[in-house]
């Protein structure tokens, strides 16, 4: 997840076929799904983007949810 704190932007998440754009700025709150394809765009000409970036990959791992399935086949 991305909070921003100064700043606009957006976020294109997903890949091919799922792929959407997310318009943000100063005190919106970005939640990328795990895994996914991301990237992000300052929207804010020649100023400064300034986001934290948080994970919640300590969380799952605790409550045991962080594991990978095989969709290969």
């Amino acid at each position: 997840m991305i909070f921003v704190l100064k700043g606009k932007g957006h976020s294109i998440i997903g890949d091919g076929p799922t792929e959407k754009r997310y318009e943000w700025g100063e005190g919106d709150l970005v939640s990328v799904p795990i895994w996914e394809w991301h990237q992000h765009f300052n929207d804010s000409g020649d100023e400064p983007v300034t986001y934290l970036g948080i994970t919640n990959l300590p969380l799952l791992r605790a409550m045991g949810l962080n594991t990978l399935e095989d969709s290969t086949g």
